[in-house]
């Protein structure tokens, strides 16, 4: 049972308190990285999941639309095939014409076996054709000719039926050249078909008729499943009226158009968006619509791409659940270690509270245990700052201690010196009166040092003046000797532009006798050309003359070639007797410029030489105006020292005379500083009693 009379104690929870404050900071800096870190991490992961899927998606739809173009490309090189065979370029008025022809019920029966062996044999290859092409529904051929017609299978024909007044006959017959794909229409057997035609042209390139190809568009749809995006997304096809080709969802909605789904942005068929939007559909769930054109040329086609939203952000629904989990987990062991963390910094903290309270309540024995003062945190550092300090007021309050009971003893001393120093005064007194005799004399000796000293400034007066004129005629010489180094500088440029110059006349007569002993190699080669031309003119004549009247044109040609050679080798005569005379003054001329470019070498020579005499003789100036300079600045110092001598020794007159008059006053001051020692006297008898109170203040404190 609880005794009666004691209150329950309640655990106060305080805010403030250190413990709190670290628990309270590392959750909230630990949840709020990991929050930040999770909201990264998944927008990251949404738009690499997005930007994955749409990647997936493009590969698929390029997949499917080279499929869709292989496939139609396979058709048109199979109808380019059968408009090739040469049993077809001869289509005409063989193949069956229904345009008169009457029938039961308007209808015509068609039998094409009984008919022409042209028009029995294009039936049995259509139907081979067809046989081996699954895909393909039928194969017909209208005829130029009559507007004939022969198809397999075979099927009733319309009375007055004209092959060549048929939708897909016009469309081959306006582009001759290629194979024309139509819109997505239903037969009258259900299906949905396209059909292929193409014009067909003998060697000629005569018209003879058109073939058309019926091709079963249900493969699409198969063709879409096996080539799904995603587990719920999907690809419509369709073609360029709006027409549902391809399904692989729901295959009811083939042959229906896509303005019948109900969607506001696909009820515009000719002006589809170019960009995704978002919908919702019949089945409620919300989808990203994109409507891609197809790459095939040779028939317009739209992919229309359904992606269910909720497919993008999928698979980032468990790295989300996984981060909750993470964060969960992180922010209780962030717990754990924030309250471990924090009693390990409290406990040193409210240790070092309780020591200083101790120490301001006096109490100076007490240490401060070695696993704190060992610690490496900030913690450690305020508790050896604290030790210091303690250890600190520690040893002043001993030496104030120290210093009192010196006080004390000197304060005993200082009376019994103070009654010694009276009486020192008094003899001081009597010493100072004779110093006051002697300096009277000294200051008369003096005044006759300042004599002398203002002669001797005359004298150095007359010194300086002859300084200043020697040091005139030095600027006048360097003047003279600048001007002259400004004549031989402009002397040496132009000594080296002309040597500069004739060596270059130099090079150029060199360069102009090589030129003239290659012109005159080209010469020879010249004369050697002609003097071949000429022998090759002189066979010519032989040639033509064996030639006959045949070769008299070529003889001609012959004898006039023959006289441009012999001119040409006269002309390389007369180059050559040109060539060597301007050899022989080429090599004159570059043996008069070497001589001058000799001679200005030497000229060179000599300027350089004067240029640098000159230069010693200026140096020699330079160090004469230093010597000036020298002398010049030592009398103006001379001129400085004898006025500071004799300030000196004006002051050191004055001096006397107020020493002699201070003496005076030392000793009127002697016999007042008599009177203050006895006053010291009185204060260090009270100095006395000042440290014993001191001492009993100190004996306060517990430091031993």
């Amino acid at each position: 049972m609880r005794q009666q009379g004691k209150p329950r104690r309640r655990i106060a929870f305080k805010w403030n308190s250190i413990n709190n404050k670290v628990v309270i900071s590392i959750v909230g800096v630990t949840l709020l990285s990991l929050l930040t870190v999770g909201v990264v991490v998944q927008n990251k992961v949404n738009q690499q999941t997005e930007q994955d899927f749409k990647q997936a998606m493009d590969t698929q739809i390029n997949s499917v639309d080279a499929s869709i173009a292989a496939y139609f490309s396979d058709v048109q090189a199979n109808v380019n095939m059968l408009t090739s065979l040469t049993l077809l370029k001869e289509t005409d008025q063989r193949i069956t014409s229904y345009v008169d022809k009457k029938g039961v019920n308007g209808k015509v029966p068609m039998k094409p076996l009984e008919g022409d062996p042209l028009e029995a044999e294009v039936y049995r290859t259509f139907k081979s054709f067809v046989s081996a092409h699954p895909t393909v529904v039928a194969s017909s051929l209208g005829a130029e000719a009559n507007g004939g017609f022969v198809q397999y299978p075979e099927n009733d024909r319309d009375e007055g039926y004209d092959a060549r007044k048929r939708s897909w006959y016009k469309l081959a017959v306006s582009n001759p050249e290629q194979v024309n794909f139509s819109d997505a229409y239903t037969t009258s057997s259900g299906k949905l078909v396209i059909y292929a035609a193409k014009a067909i042209k003998d060697d000629q390139n005569s018209l003879r008729g058109v073939l058309s190809v019926d091709v079963d568009l249900a493969s699409l749809t198969q063709m879409m499943k096996n080539s799904p995006i995603g587990s719920t997304s999907y690809i419509v096809l369709v073609d360029q009226l709006g027409n549902i080709i391809a399904h692989p969802k729901e295959e009811k909605l083939i042959s229906t158009n896509i303005v019948d789904l109900g969607i506001k942005e696909l009820s515009d068929v000719a002006a589809l968006p170019k960009e995704p939007f978002e919908t919702e559909l019949q089945d409620g769930q919300q989808y990203v619509v994109s409507v891609i054109p197809a790459t095939n040329a040779n028939i317009k086609l739209n992919y229309v791409v359904f992606v269910k939203k909720d497919e993008f952000s999928e698979s980032a629904k468990e790295i989300r659940t996984m981060i909750y989990m993470v964060t969960l987990l992180v922010v209780v062991v962030a717990i754990a270690v924030a309250y471990f963390v924090s009693n390990r910094i409290s406990r040193p903290i409210k240790f070092a509270s309780s020591h200083l309270k101790q120490l301001g309540d006096g109490d100076f024995t007490k240490e401060i245990p070695e696993k704190y003062l060992r610690a490496g945190d900030e913690v450690g550092d305020i508790m050896r700052d604290a030790n210091t300090m303690q250890q600190n007021l520690l040893h002043l309050i001993q030496e104030i201690s120290s210093a009192s009971n010196h006080v004390s003893a000197s304060s005993k001393e200082l009376m019994d010196s103070s009654e010694q120093t009276v009486t020192t005064a008094n003899e001081v007194a009597r010493t100072i009166e004779e110093i006051a005799n002697s300096t009277g004399a000294q200051a008369q000796d003096t005044e006759r040092g300042a004599v002398h000293i203002n002669e001797l400034g005359a004298l150095m007066s007359q010194d300086h003046a002859n300084i200043q004129a020697l040091n005139t005629s030095a600027h006048e010489v360097d003047h003279l000797k600048n001007t002259v180094m400004s004549i031989l500088n402009e002397l040496v440029v132009k000594t080296k532009t002309s040597y500069d110059a004739a060596t270059d006349i130099a090079d150029v007569i060199v360069n102009t006798n090589e030129s003239a002993v290659k012109i005159e190699n080209a010469t020879k080669m010249i004369k050697s050309i002609a003097e071949q031309t000429n022998l090759l003119a002189l066979n010519a004549s032989i040639e033509s003359a064996r030639a006959g009247e045949y070769g008299r044109g070529f003889a001609v040609v012959a004898q006039e070639i023959r006289k441009l050679a012999e001119q040409s080798n006269t002309f390389t005569e007369e180059i050559s007797v040109i060539i060597s005379e301007l050899t022989e003054k080429t090599e004159y001329a570059v043996t008069k410029i070497r001589e001058v470019e000799q001679t200005v070498q030497s000229q060179t020579d000599s300027v350089h030489q004067t240029n640098e005499q000159v230069v010693g003789i200026a140096s020699a100036i330079d160090n004469m105006k230093q010597v000036v300079a020298h002398i010049n600045s030592s009398a103006k110092n001379m001129e400085i020292k004898k006025n500071e001598i004799i300030g000196v020794i004006e002051n050191l007159a004055a001096s006397s005379e107020e020493n002699a008059a201070g003496t005076e006053e030392v000793s009127a001051s002697m016999e007042e500083q008599s009177a203050s020692m006895q006053e010291v006297l009185q204060a260090s008898k009270q100095l006395a009693n000042l440290s014993e109170n001191m001492q009993k203040s100190i004996d306060k404190f517990k430091y031993q």
